[in-house]
């Protein structure tokens, strides 16, 4: 073999180790930054409350779910404590609060809880009267009165198949002899209130059929058309 040749094997061989070399240095720095990055890496914690406004009717519900997490600790502002992931706690007096959790010791958070007094519900089920005639003519304006809670009132008369008149207080004239069944509604009623009303004709027979809500101006309709009789 001549020198020549010598020369390039030994060139080849030290090249060779030198890669190995490089590839080494190279595996063992990934494997060193994927150990440290395992050991050392930033846990963040994963809280949570459901509402951060409740009344005392309510309870404060919490949960955790940090990863690997195997101590926790809720301080609820007052003194009270739990040491459950998740739970339910009750403040027994409106204030804001701080809710502190630490998880397994190093981890925390904190969450502002405001704790309003109970409201009590307003009224929605008033119960409705109306008084006033139940009798009138043709033509002739009558007066009904609401008696109940609430703002906003609605009456229908029977005739038109609408809300005819709204407020507390109800004038209404009926064009057609019947009897009707008069309704009215509140806001904070979630019954109707019903009155029967007769209304007569001086130059005509008393309709005697009861004339329910919306079905008055079908009846009116019917009296008018020539020939008509009851």
């Amino acid at each position: 073999m001549s020198e020549t040749n010598t020369k390039q094997i030994s060139s080849n061989s030290q090249g060779y180790v030198i890669l190995y070399i490089l590839l080494a240095v190279l595996l063992l720095t990934g494997l060193i930054f994927l150990f440290k990055s395992s050991l050392f890496e930033k846990r963040a914690i994963d809280a949570r409350i459901l509402k951060d406004e409740i009344y005392l009717n309510e309870n404060l519900v919490f949960t955790d779910n940090t990863p690997k997490a195997s101590k926790w600790l809720w301080e609820f502002g007052n003194g009270a404590k739990a040491t459950t992931k998740t739970g339910a706690y009750h403040y027994t007096k409106p204030d804001t609060y701080i809710v502190r959790l630490t998880v397994d010791g190093e981890l925390r958070q904190e969450f502002p809880i405001t704790v309003r007094d109970t409201v009590k519900a307003a009224a929605v089920d008033s119960v409705l009267t109306i008084s006033g005639p139940t009798a009138g003519l043709v033509n002739e304006e009558i007066r009904l009165e609401g008696d109940g809670e609430g703002k906003d009132f609605e009456w229908s008369f029977g005739e038109t198949g609408r809300v005819d008149v709204k407020g507390k207080t109800a004038l209404y004239t009926y064009r057609a002899p019947g009897k009707y069944v008069v309704r009215l509604r509140s806001d904070k009623s979630r019954k109707p209130a019903y009155l029967t009303v007769l209304i007569t004709d001086p130059n005509a027979e008393i309709v005697e059929d009861l004339v329910a809500p919306e079905m008055g101006k079908e009846k009116r309709s019917m009296i008018s058309e020539p020939g008509y009789r009851q």
